[in-house]
């Protein structure tokens, strides 16, 4: 297999028996790597499928060509790292593995049993691979400062996020703008601001726990009638990994661990 780009490495502390591989890459890297010539000769793009290839090519703009192609290689590093793990001695080249939209619209591995999610950001892609359910996303700090925005980030839950992870309120909402995005991205419910009116931050707890509640009234989530109490209990059954780098905010979610039960008292 080619040696992948030098800009790729790992994010989060993500621990190894979860399942899950997080990779980012640094865009103005790869632009350095990718001169603006025809992008089939990047030497990238050998990483790609041939129909990822023929789509990279599709896009008019060279930036646009950059973001996908930073996310498809960092989604790919992701799977090789969590499969070199898994099977050390599988040799099967990245460009074999084709990664294309799903009929959610959600990007899916085909043939592979695995979970994906990619974002972008202005200097950075992400890709987190998971034998779980996973959610990733990125923003920048001055991305998210418009007010039209404030139905989908409320001051209170920004107030939430400032007691959890410290920053300023510009950097507190870019915070919540990727833990609602890359929630959504994991439970893959509907448009992303609907999803978003729908649940407001109530609490934090823990170093990793966002305690969520459903926004009423909200008589069904979806067609087959999901209530407010089924929307806030998925929720709430995951935890967030945060960080901070290159002026942006950078947030994974996974499942969270079942909590303990506790100890059964004797019979009397």
């Amino acid at each position: 297999m080619l040696e992948p780009p030098a800009s790729l490495k790992p994010c989060f502390a993500t621990p190894h028996t979860a399942g899950i591989r997080c990779w980012r890459i640094d865009l103005d890297a790869l632009a350095e790597q990718c001169p603006e010539h025809a992008c089939a000769g990047w030497p990238a793009s050998a990483w790609l499928h041939a129909e990822e290839l023929s789509r990279l090519q599709g896009f008019p703009m060279r930036k646009r060509q950059i973001e996908w192609l930073g996310g498809r290689l960092a989604g790919k590093q992701a799977l090789r790292i969590l499969l070199a793990d898994r099977r050390p001695l599988d040799t099967e080249a990245a460009h074999a593995w084709h990664i294309r939209n799903g009929e959610d619209g959600r990007p899916v591995f085909t043939g592979k049993a695995v979970h994906l999610s990619i974002s972008h950001g202005r200097r950075i892609a992400m890709a987190a691979v998971g034998e779980v359910p996973v959610g990733v996303d990125v923003e920048g700090f001055d991305a998210v400062r418009a007010r039209s925005l404030d139905t989908l980030l409320w001051p209170a839950e920004v107030w939430v996020i400032r007691r959890a992870l410290g920053g300023l309120p510009t950097e507190a909402r870019a915070f919540l703008w990727c833990l609602k995005e890359a929630l959504f991205k994991a439970l893959g419910q509907h448009g992303f601001a609907r999803f978003a009116c729908a649940l407001r931050l109530r609490d934090w707890h823990g170093p990793d726990r966002p305690v969520w509640q459903a926004v009423a009234p909200w008589p069904a989530f979806d067609d087959a009638g999901q209530d407010t109490g089924t929307l806030a209990r998925e929720a709430n059954g995951w935890r967030a990994l945060c960080h901070q780098d290159a002026g942006a905010a950078h947030v994974l979610v996974t499942p969270a661990l079942p909590r303990p039960a506790p100890p059964a008292r004797p019979p009397r």
